[in-house]
């Protein structure tokens, strides 16, 4: 379907597609860039961070840099992320940053509440064919009641972090820390404002340490260190009381090896000044 308006290319939003071809990527790449400059009087920056409901027209862009990355990775290809992640897309959010000069999207997140199905990171800790433990944590309890009461994680506040995706040639790079920032940016923000106590995860080694570089200092679950999980030797099953999130970045922020480069991006989550985000290149675009 094209937008007479536009004329751009418009995807049924209501069956997600991990595939995108590389011309449809940029069709909605473009959709997204023009939308944002319809709804916000909008003032093109380098990058700009979209937040997406699971329903939304252009949501399909950041499902397909979810894969990509995910396929490279682990061999997590469209297909086994439809089945995976089927379950929760009606509980889904995405926050996708896109990057207006290249016309391309650069980084996607995706958060989740409790679904029918549960919280994914806890359903599948409790799967024993998708989640391989080593033999010293074989008195770990993979029941769903257990981990959330020994965590005193509470359901109706809880989100659960389900995916963080930057493609190639981004991550590594100078650019990927503003990325990432811009995206915990928006679910620091989501959760302040929704009054979130906790967040949960399964991140690779990679993901957790660039996390803990911009002081969201997750914990592991159950003491567990890396599992096996969807073709990943190295996940790590984690946990965060969102109250600990603010003492972490304030450390971050005033620690000699690190207050100069983390100070702006740390004080523009913990303060919601967005003008921070602007100056180095981001706007946030709320639709």
């Amino acid at each position: 379907m094209v937008d007479r308006e536009s004329g751009l290319a418009s995807l049924d939003a209501r069956a997600p597609d991990y595939d995108l071809s590389d011309e449809q990527m940029a069709s909605q790449v473009g959709g997204l860039i023009l939308r944002a400059t319809k709804a916000n009087n909008y003032r093109e920056q380098k990058y700009s961070v979209h937040s997406l409901g699971p329903d939304d027209e252009f949501v399909n862009v950041a499902r397909t840099v979810e894969c990509d990355v995910f396929s490279r990775k682990f061999d997590n290809g469209p297909d086994l992320m439809e089945v995976e992640y089927e379950p929760y897309e009606g509980e889904s959010h995405f926050y996708t940053v896109i990057d207006n000069v290249a016309k391309m999207a650069v980084g996607a997140m995706r958060i989740a509440g409790e679904s029918d199905a549960g919280f994914k990171t806890i359903v599948d800790l409790g799967d024993s064919d998708k989640v391989k433990l080593s033999e010293s944590f074989g008195g770990f309890d993979r029941s769903q009641d257990s981990i959330l009461e020994s965590h005193g994680i509470i359901t109706e506040s809880t989100i659960d972090i389900l995916t963080l995706a930057m493609p190639r040639g981004v991550l590594g790079t100078r650019t990927s820390m503003g990325v990432l920032a811009a995206m915990y940016y928006e679910v620091y923000d989501y959760t302040t404002t929704n009054r979130i106590s906790h967040w949960l995860t399964m991140f690779d080694e990679r993901a957790k340490r660039s996390t803990d570089n911009i002081g969201v200092p997750f914990r592991s679950i159950g003491g567990l260190s890396s599992v096996e999980y969807l073709g990943s030797s190295g996940t790590l099953p984690l946990w965060l009381p969102t109250a600990d999130i603010e003492p972490s970045m304030q450390d971050k922020k005033e620690h000699p090896k690190t207050r100069s480069l983390f100070k702006g991006m740390i004080d523009g989550m913990l303060m919601g000044n967005t003008g921070l985000i602007k100056k180095g290149g981001l706007q946030r675009v709320a639709i």
